[in-house]
């Protein structure tokens, strides 16, 4: 059987630090990524889709996304399998007519027969007492948590080893994650559909299950993408060059992208940056801009000393006669004073 995993869709999920026409435009753009992996599954003739949890940003999703969602379940006419997740209230679909092939998981483990060979099961709740399954079956367990942090959303794998699970559903984290369960299964995260902010950099998709051969594999869907890049400017000579600098650490972004670019690297005394320019002049490349400096400046510490009546040189003689400071301490107070002396932001 081929059966696809996705999660962590966030239907309505906007980042108010983008202007209100982006946040539209991302709005759009997920839900038509959720409309693509009903189109996947229906093109491959997948025999079920199983979501594990956090399909809608809010607790009180808008009609509109939750008949958005139901009538794809609908139109794919085969069983579409749903874990609440931390986003997901009980009365999620409240008012709706639910389909009859929307299966969904409550509190307590259930277990849903999918043909003679496959057993689905899920449960909200993750104070797991899990029994043994069947082992001539197999077994897919849906579960939306976190196997890495313990806080309220943990999820322990210890608790989900030798019970007969064959592929551990995971939601709640925003990035493809796989790995081996148990001599048996495997545990994975399919990710989210659609990045929403820098902290959810790089592809995203779904996963395809064949129950048949057991092989898991990631399916990215094409869009744009929230990217970070670094642009070293040690050495730099003129404003061109840092364009350039700019251009081939962002070369492998598109310009639909969403891009941050750091600039690492230390400057020298003097040196203009062209902050404001460089961000007016690659605003126009991205769908979104942003330029991070995180440069250093480059102190010459025996060329100031030997200015005669120079604040500066008189600031580094004060700092280098400082007692009980470690020397990287030293240098940052150095930087931070000499920027000041120079009239830039600290």
């Amino acid at each position: 059987m081929k059966i696809i995993h996705v999660s962590d869709v966030h239907l309505g999920a906007s980042n108010r630090k983008l202007s209100l026409e982006l946040q539209k435009i991302l709005k759009t753009e997920n839900a038509e990524r959720l409309r693509r992996v009903f189109e996947y599954a229906e093109n491959i003739n997948a025999d079920a889709i199983i979501v594990s949890g956090d399909l809608f940003h809010s607790k009180n999703p808008t009609n509109q996304h939750v008949k958005f969602f139901l009538d794809k379940v609908k139109q794919f006419g085969k069983n579409v399998f749903y874990v609440k997740g931390n986003h997901d209230e009980d009365f999620l679909f409240l008012g709706h007519e639910i389909p009859e092939n929307l299966k969904l998981f409550g509190h307590d483990l259930e277990c849903f027969e999918l043909g003679e060979k496959v057993a689905i099961y899920g449960q909200s709740n993750l104070n797991l007492n899990l029994p043994k399954l069947a082992s001539d079956r197999f077994n897919i367990m849906l579960l939306h948590g976190d196997i890495h942090a313990k806080g309220n959303d943990y999820i322990d794998l210890f608790e989900c080893k030798n019970k007969n699970i064959n592929y551990l559903a995971l939601g709640h984290l925003h990035s493809y994650e796989f790995g081996k369960l148990d001599d048996r299964g495997v545990y994975a995260y399919s990710g989210c559909l659609t990045g929403n902010g820098f902290d959810e950099c790089g592809e995203k998709g779904f996963i395809l299950l064949d129950t048949d051969t057991g092989i898991v594999k990631f399916e990215v869907l094409a869009g744009r993408q929230f990217a970070i890049c670094e642009a070293d400017l040690t050495n730099f000579v003129s404003y061109d060059d840092l364009c350039d600098r700019i251009k081939n650490a962002t070369r492998a972004c598109d310009k639909e992208d969403f891009v941050r670019v750091i600039l690492t690297g230390q400057y020298s005394d003097g040196q203009d940056k062209y902050i404001n320019l460089l961000q007016n002049h690659f605003d126009i490349s991205f769908a979104y801009f942003e330029l991070i400096d995180k440069s250093r400046l480059k102190i010459d510490k025996e060329k100031l000393k030997g200015e005669v009546l120079s604040f500066k040189a008189e600031f580094l003689k004060i700092v280098s006669e400082l007692q009980d400071i470690s020397e990287e301490d030293k240098n940052t107070i150095c930087e931070i004073g000499i920027n000041a002396l120079r009239g830039d932001d600290v």
